[in-house]
């Protein structure tokens, strides 16, 4: 059998000490149904499967760059490779299904294919915006008017404090969200572009590749991602921040292990389908969670859509008030305020140093009077003003401070237990959580 790429210690690995631990079955602590949860993947079969998708990946794909799945069908089709069972791989709805939705994500899960060689179909593709980098600029000292006689203003000659660049600080968190439908971007882009949030839109439940981007980007950047989750009320738009988090969760056991995040479902809620007057419509037919939900919620299910068409301005107040306590709205105006002071502060001290320094203001009025023949007496200046005694303050930067005191507790996050995190998402999966 093909090996696994890199792993040591599976999701499977963890999964099976955390049961003996607990005493628990594989079933109680599974969060999403056993055939999709990652930690659930480490079956002979599905090893099985995973190996043999690593084989045809490394037979009939050349390069590096990644293969949508649809792309990955077709080249399986036409090479004619054999299934595990032994059967042909035909292009068939059965087939396409069997290689898409079970053992891409086995072979993933399960480290027989890394995350990034197989990209999912259904999702937009994701708006991620660059982190601001911090900068911390240097002070430096400069001749305020430089020696161009075709346009030179005595008065402006003498030296003047300064930074070499612009003050960067970034914000304390990086914000992504997540939508259960592409409809959803003309209320949050805007929003997301104004926090430099990362958007994620799916037409419906959001993809391994996209949560992997997610938690790569998160892990690069080094700050704590904060998720937000914006789905129907109905048990599928319920279940997608347990699938999201769950998957975070797995990614960080996997491969990110410095991975810190924290989920949240802004909406929709039942409280908001409620209090809006939101239309209710009756449930699809064939949905097995149907009457559990029902039993627990006494409602149908509502589009997202509904609050994104009708109220527009409602969710983008649900949204802000959910980012709002992660994102500091003053540091900018801060900085610049930081910059302001410290110019006027560095200033006054080489003023103070100009005045004390011997023969200073004689090479100036030298230079003044004497401008059209003054390129040495210029160059004397210059080398003066880089001899100028004066020690420059330094420059203390603004940090980002959120109010996050006052947030609401997350769904999950990274520093709970694993079996209180499987603990919380089943709560929710069961409908028993409160809003």
């Amino acid at each position: 059998m093909v090996g696994r790429l890199t792993l040591k210690r599976g999701l499977g690995d963890i999964l099976r000490e955390l049961q003996e631990e607990t005493g628990l079955t594989l079933d109680e602590l599974s969060v999403m149904a056993g055939n999709n949860d990652p930690y659930r993947q480490d079956t002979d079969e599905k090893n099985v499967e995973g190996a043999w998708l690593r084989r045809m990946t490394d037979t009939h794909l050349t390069g590096t760059a990644p293969i949508h799945l649809r792309g990955l069908h077709y080249v399986l089709v036409t090479k004619g490779v054999i299934k595990p069972d032994g059967q042909k791989y035909r292009n068939i709805h059965k087939h396409w299904f069997w290689m898409s939705d079970r053992v891409s994500r086995a072979a993933r899960w399960l480290g027989y294919v890394p995350f990034d060689r197989i990209v999912d179909e259904r999702n937009a593709p994701p708006v991620i915006r660059p982190a601001a980098t911090r900068l911390d600029p240097a002070p430096t000292i400069w001749l305020a008017s430089a020696p161009d006689f075709s346009n030179f203003d005595k008065r402006e000659l003498g030296p003047q404090a300064g930074l070499l660049e612009e003050p960067v600080s970034p914000q304390k968190y990086r914000l992504a969200l997540f939508g259960e439908k592409t409809s959803l971007e003309a209320v949050l882009d805007p929003i997301a572009e104004e926090y430099n949030a990362d958007l994620y839109l799916a037409a419906g439940e959001q993809t391994i590749t996209g949560i992997w981007c997610a938690a790569r980007d998160a892990v690069a950047d080094g700050r704590e991602l904060i998720v937000f989750v914006f789905a129907d009320c109905d048990p599928g738009g319920w279940q997608m921040v347990v699938s999201i988090a769950h998957k975070l969760r797995a990614l960080r056991d996997l491969l990110f292990p410095t991975l810190r995040y924290r989920a949240f479902a802004p909406a929709l809620t039942i409280d908001q389908v409620n209090s809006l007057g939101l239309p209710n419509e009756p449930m699809k037919e064939g949905e097995r969670r149907a009457q559990r939900w029902k039993d627990a919620f006494d409602i149908e299910q509502t589009e997202i859509d509904a609050l994104a068409t009708l109220q527009p301005r409602e969710l983008d107040r649900i949204t802000r008030l959910a980012i709002e306590p992660f994102f500091d709205a003053t540091l900018k105006d801060r900085i610049e305020d930081a910059t302001a002071d410290w110019g006027r502060a560095a200033q006054r001290r080489l003023n103070t140093a100009v005045a004390r320094t011997a023969g200073y203001a004689r090479l100036r009025a030298d230079a003044a009077t004497a401008i059209a023949q003054a390129q040495e007496a210029l160059e004397a200046l210059e080398n003066a003003t880089d001899e100028l005694d004066v020690d420059l303050p330094e420059f203390e930067m603004p940090e980002a401070e959120p109010d996050d005191d006052d947030a609401n507790e997350p769904l999950v996050s990274s520093d709970m237990s694993l079996d209180e995190h499987i603990r919380q998402l089943r709560t929710r999966k069961s409908y028993e959580s409160s809003e």
